[in-house]
């Protein structure tokens, strides 16, 4: 969970028994881990949000409270960290593109669970 990270436990603990903490693990806590996550977080908020009409709330809170504490974060606190040009949002909107079509997949496989009928699914099925 995001806010699992903002707590560092790890470092803390570190910090709490030898004095100093060792240095974060760039591949989970770095940018494009935290990259990977949120896109995760998104993918799965986009592919349950029909199934579930709570869903969206809770994402929009969850993302809302990220943005306020990865915002002083990222300013205030982390080391500077080079451009990275581009290439992490490249890929965080194809992981959100497949999310939609892995959205179409599951909305067509609940049509045709639900529905008597094949035309719904059908039609969902061919966008």
């Amino acid at each position: 969970s995001p806010f699992f990270d903002l707590i560092r436990g790890r470092q803390l603990f570190q910090m709490l028994t030898k004095g100093s903490p060792e240095t974060e693990d760039q591949a989970y806590h770095g940018i494009g881990g935290r990259s990977a996550r949120w896109s995760l977080h998104l993918v799965l908020g986009i592919t349950l949000c029909s199934l579930q009409p709570g869903i969206p709330l809770l994402m929009a809170v969850s993302f809302a409270l990220r943005r306020l504490a990865f915002g002083y974060l990222v300013v205030f606190v982390e080391c500077k960290k080079g451009d990275s040009g581009g290439s992490l949002w490249r890929v965080q909107m194809l992981h959100v593109h497949l999310a939609l079509a892995i959205y179409i997949v599951v909305m067509t496989l609940v049509l045709l669970e639900r529905e008597q009928s094949m035309v719904p699914a059908a039609i969902a099925g061919s966008s």
